[in-house]
């Protein structure tokens, strides 16, 4: 005696026997009644494809029986076409080149971008500073007028204004 197991009994509902709940018929696929002399039958062939006659219910509709359905049962139209033996069309071949050369031109620009700002970092290192005790060093020191009033009237908008004096005074000591 055979195993019972999950593949078995899936081989021997849907390959070996035709099985027939209400309007579905479930097992092997036979499409040799569906032509007559090269004119498609639609009755008597086999459709084993899925549901029909499906119902859009409201949550009224499943809790109360005598509301009425929102529209009249739906059978979905399905239809097989045989995929191209050539692999992917015109369109789908045009969609992946075309979207490659903007991710290609994407990421060239903004490596051109970004290359010049990761080497603008570099500058305030210690690499850059004298390297011998005799050698002339310049400090700078700046004051923001009234700061500490500023910052008790735009606590907000100080954190910004000190970053662009940042960026200000480190530009022009790079400049100069």
């Amino acid at each position: 005696m055979r195993v019972v197991n999950a593949d078995a009994v899936v081989e021997a509902v849907f390959a070996q026997y035709m099985v027939a709940v209400d309007d579905m018929r479930y097992g092997p696929f036979d499409d040799d009644s569906c032509f007559l002399n090269g004119a498609s039958r639609s009755k008597g062939c086999a459709a084993n494809y899925g549901a029909t006659q499906i119902y859009i219910w409201s949550m009224t509709r499943v809790l109360n029986v005598s509301a009425p359905p929102l529209m009249s049962p739906v059978t979905p139209s399905i239809t097989y076409s045989v995929p191209n033996t050539s692999g992917l069309t015109p369109a789908h071949l045009a969609g992946i080149i075309v979207g490659s050369i903007v991710m290609l031109l994407f990421f060239s620009m903004a490596t051109t971008l970004l290359v010049p700002c990761e080497a603008m970092r570099d500058i305030r290192d210690n690499e850059s500073a004298p390297k011998e005790p005799t050698d002339p060093v310049t400090l700078i020191f700046t004051d923001i007028e009234s700061s500490t009033a500023l910052w008790a009237a735009h606590p907000n908008l100080m954190p910004d204004a000190v970053a662009t004096h940042h960026r200000l005074i480190r530009s022009t000591i790079a400049r100069h």
